[in-house]
């Protein structure tokens, strides 16, 4: 009886809670001055799920793309770090979750912009990673797309180039 109970207890705050985080969600945010300066090159480092340790440097961007269709009003550029021995687009998911609990906001409403050096060239690669959730809340895998110079110059309000 009282596993009963506590899972009618449980149903009921998840219900409860669900359209506030929705609310939420839906609603439109801005970052303060204060934190966009915090994350200009900030330094990030964690231990990959692959093993080792990764880095990389963050910046965030005003967005003022209009390739972006579900209006995120801000892009996190997230710069491979020296010496990382695997890309860290593969903790990229985990990278998103600590970046929006971080800033107090739901990764889905982040575009994340990947920079590469690519060697041989000075143009660098720059991948745009974004998330959803699932009918469960939880942050799915990314959508992944390769940007021109012009879609990174949007993403970034014309500040990187």
């Amino acid at each position: 009886m009282t596993r009963i109970a506590i899972l009618l207890a449980l149903t009921l705050v998840s219900l409860l809670a669900a359209p506030t985080a929705a609310a939420q969600r839906d609603q439109p945010y801005n970052l303060t001055g204060a934190t966009i300066q915090e994350w200009q090159d900030k330094p990030l480092t964690w231990r990959s799920y692959g093993g080792g340790t990764l880095s990389a440097t963050a910046t965030i961007y005003g967005n003022a793309s209009r390739h972006d269709s579900d209006e995120r009003s801000y892009s996190v550029v997230l710069v491979q770090g020296e010496g990382n021995r695997a890309p860290i687009t593969e903790d990229a998911k985990y990278l998103a979750e600590i970046i929006g609990r971080d800033l107090g906001v739901s990764p889905t409403r982040l575009a994340f912009l990947f920079r590469f050096a690519v060697e041989g060239t000075d143009r660098p690669l720059t991948i745009r990673a974004t998330f959803r959730l699932s009918s469960s809340g939880n942050l799915v895998s990314p959508s992944w797309r390769v940007l021109s110079t012009e879609e990174v110059e949007d993403y970034t309000d014309r500040q990187l180039r």
